[in-house]
């Protein structure tokens, strides 16, 4: 198990980004229900979000 799974995702994303300077992000939650419209061969239930960080240049 890697140290990472024992946090809830995409909150930790957000407190790191933070962290790291990041101050306009954007995320997506509802990725998981827009790729799996069905349960086939390729279904994977873990939840699935998108992530966009912009960090502005120091002048």
């Amino acid at each position: 198990q890697l140290p990472i799974s024992s946090y809830i995702r995409p909150a930790w994303d957000v407190e790191t980004l933070g962290n790291l300077g990041f101050e306009q992000l954007s995320i997506d939650l509802g990725l998981s229900r827009r790729i799996y419209l069905e349960k086939d061969e390729f279904y994977n239930p873990t939840p699935m979000f998108y992530l966009c960080a912009v960090k502005e240049e120091k002048k």
